[in-house]
């Protein structure tokens, strides 16, 4: 029977590292933007990471991404 996987991430200047949770295997690298910093996260819940992000100018924002494939579901302005 196959589990889903467990993901992890690590958030490292303007990227963010995503690990199997389950053998600590780095997957691959997400960049956020060379003009956000991370203001809190990133946090896993299933496939699904999300971030909370800030630009130089103060404008805070919620990044949602999908985990099985990198990609950016959503930017959302908080």
């Amino acid at each position: 029977m196959n589990q889903p996987m467990t993901y992890s991430a690590v958030a490292k200047g303007s990227n963010i590292e995503v690990f199997n949770a389950d053998n600590g295997m780095r997957l691959y690298t997400l960049s956020i933007g060379s003009n956000f910093k991370v203001t809190a996260g990133p946090y896993c819940s299933g496939d699904t990471m999300t971030v909370y992000v800030q630009t130089s100018d103060g404008s805070q924002y919620l990044k949602t991404f999908s985990l099985k494939n990198g990609v950016l579901k959503s930017t959302v302005v908080v």
